[in-house]
């Protein structure tokens, strides 16, 4: 059970977060995508994908930066591409190409069908509300994201980068026990890693 003052602390964060990411102008939003996605594309994380390897991504939500150039950079790759889908209170990762057909999904998400294929991937291309320069990640607070990582990672090594705006960089993310470290952010100034 987490500690009452650690999850208001979080809240406070979470809505700071969320309002200065949602505070930036559209036109300065795309073009800070942009240079998330090719800071990433650039990334070892990136170019070391063989087509043994699966790739997370997502499709945004709200203010989130927008991954969606990449899919065809991993395609390219020869690595599959897979996004998540929420049933219950369990997140898993469906196989997704470019053209197939998505489904609305809870909180407004796109999803694959349930009868994509699942897969667990080697690289999470993870969306977040904040992190700090220690690598901690504030995700929306319902913790289906951090559970369904934490499984993968009970079977292989996994990568998690965050995508986020530089907006969203915070002095310090309050962590739980529970909670996974990035291993990397891509940020419109610059590629970080741990």
């Amino acid at each position: 059970m987490a500690d009452s003052s650690l999850s208001v602390e979080k809240q406070l964060l979470r809505r700071a977060a969320l309002q200065a990411r949602d505070a930036l102008a559209p036109a300065a939003r795309d073009d800070a995508s942009r240079r998330i996605v090719a800071h990433t594309a650039a990334s070892g994380f990136f170019t070391r994908l063989t087509p043994a390897d699966t790739v997370s991504a997502y499709w945004p939500i709200g203010s989130e930066v927008d991954p969606r150039p990449l899919f065809a950079l991993i395609a390219e790759t020869g690595a599959a591409l897979v996004l998540p889908r929420l049933c219950g209170e369990t997140l898993s990762f469906h196989v997704f190409r470019v053209g197939d057909t998505l489904e609305d999904g809870p909180f407004g998400l796109r999803e694959p069908p349930d009868t994509a294929e699942i897969r667990a991937p080697d690289l999470i291309l993870a969306p977040l509300v904040a992190f700090d320069s220690a690598f901690g990640r504030l995700g929306y607070g319902r913790g289906y994201f951090d559970r369904a990582v934490a499984d993968v990672a009970a079977t292989k090594r996994v990568h998690m980068v965050g995508l986020a705006f530089e907006t969203q960089r915070v002095a310090h993310v309050p962590l739980e026990r529970h909670d996974r470290l990035l291993d990397g952010v891509v940020t419109e100034a610059g590629v970080f890693q741990r």
